[in-house]
């Protein structure tokens, strides 16, 4: 008799370098593909869409040649489209724009910018941005989704859980709209965490402090896995 066997969702982690040792970027990169990771998340602040400035194309091009981990790109910066070709150039094979950052015209020309730069495109939204405000356009366009569960601008924010439920309404208009879209995590995720994300379909898990800061890169890497994974 045939046995029904369950599905695996396959989970990637993706360690935000923003909690690693600014000190040692290149060598934290390494440790993260040591242990296992999927991709290599590098956010980039420009003091004008965030109050915060970090990291930039130089930051890119020193851990593209640290690591053979994919970079993904988290851009929280104003006028996008007029750098996404320089951060694909330095090694990105996913970037991210915020809805947030122009006009829907201006977000669905950063998106064609970046695929006709061979990376994946991808578009982020802030907590209190309402779905129903984003053009059902730039959902169509981008490969994948990354609705934020903090505030863009710091790390080690807790997860704003009235997030969630946005992500699960999400889910259910792309599935209104006929589309299969990636949707990727990125805020307050840790192994506690992690399940919820799983049961809402989110397949790429952002996670800092928890994975940086921590003597075993590897078990925490597979402890948000091995949560996020119970996917029934």
């Amino acid at each position: 008799m045939k046995t029904k066997t369950k599905k695996v969702t396959k989970i990637l982690v993706a360690p935000s370098i923003l909690s690693a040792d600014p000190l040692k970027l290149e060598g934290e990169a390494k440790r993260m593909e040591k242990a296992g990771a999927d991709l290599l998340h590098v956010d980039v602040m420009d003091g004008k869409f965030v109050e915060r400035t970090v990291f930039g194309i130089e930051t890119a091009k020193k851990l593209k040649k640290a690591t053979k981990l994919p970079l993904d790109v988290h851009l929280m910066i104003c006028e996008p489209w007029k750098v996404v070709k320089e951060y694909a150039k330095a090694g990105a094979s996913r970037i991210c724009v915020h809805v947030e950052a122009g006009s829907a015209q201006q977000i669905l020309k950063t998106i064609k910018l970046i695929k006709s730069a061979g990376c994946k495109a991808g578009v982020a939204i802030k907590p209190d941005t309402p779905l129903e405000s984003i053009d059902t356009r730039i959902l169509k366009e981008c490969d994948f989704i990354m609705p934020m569960t903090v505030n863009p601008g710091a790390s080690g924010q807790p997860l704003i859980e009235e997030v969630l439920l946005k992500i699960a309404r999400l889910q259910v208009l792309l599935y209104k709209m006929k589309l299969e879209k990636q949707l990727e995590g990125d805020g307050g995720i840790n192994s506690s965490t992690a399940a919820w994300f799983g049961r809402l379909g989110v397949t790429v898990l952002v996670s800092g402090a928890g994975i940086f800061h921590s003597k075993y890169a590897k078990r925490a890497i597979m402890q948000l896995r091995k949560a996020a994974g119970q996917v029934k």
